[in-house]
């Protein structure tokens, strides 16, 4: 599936800051109100994903107003999604 990398961990957060994203363009919205974009990733988004992260999903800044406990800042200041998340998970 799209996100098989999250499903190594019931925790896994993923880089998803909109600050590591350039050229988003916006996909879909979900049913249950999500937005789903594409993007290609900034210099400093490459150093922050995953090697296996794709470059498409959620932004993290729209999460944490609709399920804040689905985000947290990373030690690098960036926020992640946990695609774990009830509310999150089988979405994408």
């Amino acid at each position: 599936g799209l996100f098989d990398y999250l499903t190594l961990g019931a925790n896994m957060y993923a880089a998803s800051d909109v600050k590591l994203k350039k050229n988003i363009k916006f996909l879909k919205k979900l049913s249950n109100g999500i937005n789903i974009y594409s993007w290609d990733w900034t210099t400093e988004g490459k150093k922050a994903k995953t090697a296996t992260q794709p470059s498409h999903g959620v932004i993290a800044q729209e999460i944490q107003k609709i399920i804040p406990e689905a985000v947290k800042r990373g030690f690098d200041g960036f926020l992640r999604v946990n695609y774990s998340h009830p509310e999150l998970k089988g979405a994408l």
